[in-house]
């Protein structure tokens, strides 16, 4: 081009040929310059066919004159019937005449640029000057009223960018300088949007800028901003789309979190439930049954609290996955509601039996404690006749020169005999008893050890007997009478105490023991013995004479122990003792008897109201509906419940003593209260669950959306009618920017009334047409219109619309890394998000 060519020619030869060059991208073919590279008709005729869609033949070479313009020609011949051609032929564009081919390549740009443009029934330049002035009527400082003039100062373009990408452009701090300006808008529009710098910051910077390179550029812009709201509700599904995967994602690992806690504890029940270890004596079962009675009112509830968590949890996320279009997520084997209901329930029988071997033990430990106070008792009678027999014959000092010492030795030796065979079956009573013990006691050992150490002192106590009445029998020689009414007293005497032992081993037992678990024998027995006083009397009074006899003559016959006062006292004494026993045991009786009546009261409150929670529960997972109907039941449960919540406080009057290991019932009022509150917790769960399905997010227009809608019916109904007709409502949507509907007379059906649509048809109309989509075919939608693309979605792409909330964009990044790892071709680069939108569907 010449250098003495005007400036318009100039401005107009640059930007020209740079827009060529953007519509010859496709072909990849580029030009430097307009004048000489249209000269053989070759890039001239892959333009037209660009535009036009349809094929112009010329040829692939041409360096004569004819063929270049053969190929001219066949080009212009295409473009008759299309644009209005004045003043320029085949021959114009060979010469290179400048002005011409400007002419030609304006008249494209209006055609395939410019005609299209349509602004409330205003199409062409006057429509793409109306859609300046409305996006950027707020801007105080931009006033549009032409293409040339009015963007001198660069500010317009800022503007028009700014206001569909506020995040781009920091226009409150612009300054004057119109190059700087406009070099910021036009190095924004090709980073970020591709549109290429068709004209250069100087170009503006005049008095007059040239109007068609210009609009030109606004053309550009107005093209790519007319796409860009329906992208932005693309944006909005997709962003739905993983907010509900991430909501359902938190959903299980809180699932798994809450079932794992649930099923180690159940593990650590069942461990001690199969253990062999069952305590070694009352004091420790008991123990061990309290500790399971606090864990009935504590840890039990807590964690059976967890199943019902885990039940609400999966019913919230297979509503919301109902409600959502996803598929149906159930646990893992293992931890599915099942399967942890049953191992539930195994543990439950577990501890059942766990709980009954303990009361076993405990009733069988008590007897054993019971046992072993008698065989102490027994034992402490025997201990103390073989000390006393063996400190006598260890320590006998007689002389055996008196008749009467040898004769008292001998009846001593008499009387040992005797009591050694009475004493034998204790001996062997304590042996018995012994055996009875389970060696799992504690008193099993010392029972067994003292019964083998008395068996043993028993046998020698025996030897040292006979041994010593060998001696003595050598040396009897008189006072024969006198010794057989001493020996006669001694054994009869000796009778009588073990007679009055008897009555006294008999009150040995606890009441407490016996009046739970032996009542009607130790009664029977202790009227047995009561009855047997006057017998036991009747023989002290037959021993009346003798002793008198022998107090008389031989005082020394009768040792105190033996004397007639001391068998008198013990038996008073044990006569006292009988009667004292008895009434402590009528005392234990009536104790025990209040005690399982208060069991019973406390077991019939609570089993009660154990069953009108689980009515609650129950009834909240039988609402269904919708959610406003669901919402009303959730509340009239909730009502219901409170009431039964404060009922439980009466629960509180009941002592430990009804509660703690109460055989009619396994509930507790902590238990109850935790069951009750849970149970809010899910009904209350559910009722939000409800509520957010009753208020979905927020969708729809935007307050500017709105406004222009309502600008662009009132200049379509200038007489205030109210209503639009079909090419009035075709008009208005054209004018908004938005997508005319394949099927017009359908929408004005579905929209309006008798072919004709009011104001509020058709804002929901465009509410519908712009609503962010969330089903599965919406979001790959979606990603194809935003990455022109089949499958391939960038970071940039990810980062440039989904930047909010914050997190979500490094969320979908990673997990479309996750799906897309091994799925990509070679050399591919970014990810597949057709992968991603499955697998968040699917999961």
């Amino acid at each position: 081009m010449a250098e003495d060519q005007p400036d318009w020619v100039k401005v107009q030869v640059k930007t020209f040929t740079k827009w060529v060059n953007l519509h010859l991208r496709p072909k990849g073919v580029t030009i430097a310059d307009v004048q000489k590279d249209f000269q053989n008709g070759i890039a001239l005729g892959k333009l037209v066919a660009e535009l036009t869609g349809e094929k112009v033949k010329t040829r692939k070479k041409a360096t004569m004159k004819l063929h270049c313009l053969e190929n001219l020609n066949a080009t212009m011949r295409c473009l008759k019937d299309k644009v209005k051609l004045v003043n320029i032929g085949a021959l114009d564009i060979y010469d290179g005449n400048i002005k011409q081919i400007l002419g030609l390549v304006w008249t494209l740009i209006l055609k395939f640029e410019v005609e299209d443009i349509e602004i409330d029934g205003i199409s062409g330049k006057k429509g793409l000057l109306l859609w300046c002035q409305r996006v950027t009527k707020e801007y105080e400082n931009v006033h549009i009223n032409n293409f040339d003039k009015s963007w001198r100062t660069g500010l317009a373009f800022n503007a028009i960018i700014h206001h569909f990408r506020p995040d781009l452009i920091d226009y409150e701090n612009l300054g004057s300088d119109a190059r700087e300006n406009a070099a910021n808008a036009f190095e924004v529009a090709e980073e970020n949007f591709g549109i290429p710098q068709l004209l250069e910051p100087q170009d503006i910077d005049v008095p007059k800028p040239d109007e068609k390179v210009v609009m030109t550029y606004v053309a550009e812009l107005y093209k790519y901003f007319s796409k860009y709201a329906k992208a932005d509700a693309m944006v909005r599904g997709i962003k739905e789309a993983v907010a509900c995967t991430q909501r359902h994602d938190k959903m299980i690992e809180e699932y798994y979190t809450v079932g794992d806690e649930l099923d180690s504890w159940i593990d650590e029940q069942n461990e001690k439930f199969t253990s062999d270890d069952l305590g070694t004596d009352a004091d420790s079962v008991q123990g061990k049954i309290e500790e399971l009675e606090a864990e009935s009112e504590g840890a039990r509830p807590e964690h059976y609290a967890m199943l019902n968590t885990l039940e609400s949890i999966l019913d919230t996320l297979h509503k919301s996955e109902e409600a959502n279009g996803r598929s149906s997520w159930e646990p893992r084997e293992g931890r599915r509601l099942t399967d942890l209901n049953n191992k539930w329930e195994e543990m439950t029988t577990a501890g059942s039996t766990y709980r009954d071997n303990l009361k076993e033990n405990l009733v069988n430990y008590k007897k054993y404690d019971t046992l072993l106070h008698k065989f102490r008792a027994k034992h402490k009678v025997v201990k103390d006749f073989l000390d006393d027999q063996d400190q006598y014959y260890d320590n006998a000092d007689v002389d055996r020169t008196n008749v009467g010492s040898i004769e008292t030795a001998i009846m001593r030796c008499d009387a040992t005999d005797s009591a050694l065979s009475r004493y034998e079956p204790l001996v062997a009573a304590l042996e018995e008893m012994a055996g009875q013990v389970d060696e799992s006691h504690v008193a099993h050992s010392e029972m067994s050890e003292n019964s083998a150490a008395v068996r043993e002192q028993h046998g020698a106590v025996t030897e040292k007997a006979a041994s010593f009445r060998e001696g003595l029998n050598a040396d009897l020689a008189k006072e024969k009478e006198l010794l057989e009414t001493a020996k006669k007293y001694r054994i009869a005497a000796a009778d009588f105490l073990l007679d009055v032992d008897e009555l006294t081993e008999s009150t040995l037992e606890p009441v407490e023991g016996a009046a739970t678990y032996d009542r009607e024998n130790t009664l029977e027995r202790n009227a047995a013995m009561k009855e047997r006083v006057p017998e036991l009397q009747q023989k002290l009074d037959d021993l009346k004479d003798d002793a008198d006899t022998l107090a008389a003559e031989r005082p020394t016959y009768v040792d105190d122990h033996h004397a007639h006062d001391v068998l008198s006292e013990k038996l008073n004494a044990a006569q006292q003792q009988l009667d004292q026993y008895k009434e402590d045991l009528d005392e234990a009786i009536a104790q025990a008897d209040a005690k399982d009546e208060r069991m019973k009261e406390f077991a019939e409150a609570a089993n009660g109201h154990k069953e009108v929670l689980k009515g609650h529960r129950d009834a909240i997972s039988n609402v269904s509906g919708e959610p406003a109907d669901r919402i009303e039941a959730y509340d009239a449960i909730g009502s219901k419940l409170e009431e039964d919540k404060a009922a439980l406080d009466s629960l509180d009057e009941f002592d430990k003593s009804a509660t703690i290991g109460n055989p009619y019932t396994k509930e507790s009022a902590s238990g109850l209260k935790a069951l009750a509150n849970d149970i809010e917790r899910s009904l209350n769960r559910a009722k939000e669950v409800a509520q957010q399905e009753l208020e979905p997010v927020a969708q729809g227009l935007t307050p500017a959306q709105i406004e222009q809608l309502e600008q662009a019916f009132a200049e379509l109904d200038p007489e205030g009618t109210g209503k639009l007709n079909e090419e009035a409502f075709k008009t208005v949507l054209t004018a908004v920017g938005m997508v005319l509907p394949d099927d017009v007379a359908a929408v004005m059906q579905k929209y309006g009334v008798d072919g004709e649509i009011d104001f509020d048809g058709l804002k929901s109309f465009a509410e519908d047409a712009f609503a962010s989509g969330s089903t599965i075919a919406d979001v790959k939608r979606g990603f194809e219109a935003l990455a022109n693309h089949p499958y391939l979605a960038t970071d940039a792409l990810v980062n440039q619309h989904f930047a909010e909330p914050a997190g979500m964009a490094d969320w979908i990044t990673s997990e479309m890394a996750r799906v897309s790892e091994g799925q990509m071709a070679e050399g591919e680069e970014g990810y597949n998000y057709v992968l991603f939108t499955d697998d968040m569907f699917t999961r």
